[in-house]
């Protein structure tokens, strides 16, 4: 049987991975928007442009959502003291 800390530790690696994920995903999204609307107006192949732009909406998100996690886990930490 699993206790209640260990339970607690399982919820809170859950939560900050659909938080991680959510986040990864919908940056990926709209850089992937972005740079489609991007190529299209300014008459570039929009295939790559929005190519470009997910790799650019991944890697932006995932370096906000990386320095948002530690700041979350940081103040759940001070919760539980």
């Amino acid at each position: 049987m699993e206790n209640s800390k260990t339970k607690q530790l399982k919820q809170k690696s859950i939560n900050e991975l659909k938080l991680k994920t959510r986040g990864t995903t919908q940056g990926a999204f709209t850089g992937a928007v972005a740079g489609a609307m991007f190529g299209y107006f300014k008459q570039k192949n929009v295939y790559v442009s929005a190519l470009i732009g997910l790799a650019v909406g991944v890697a932006f998100s995932a370096v906000l959502i990386g320095n948002f996690s530690k700041e979350l886990i940081q103040l759940n930490e001070k919760d539980e003291i």
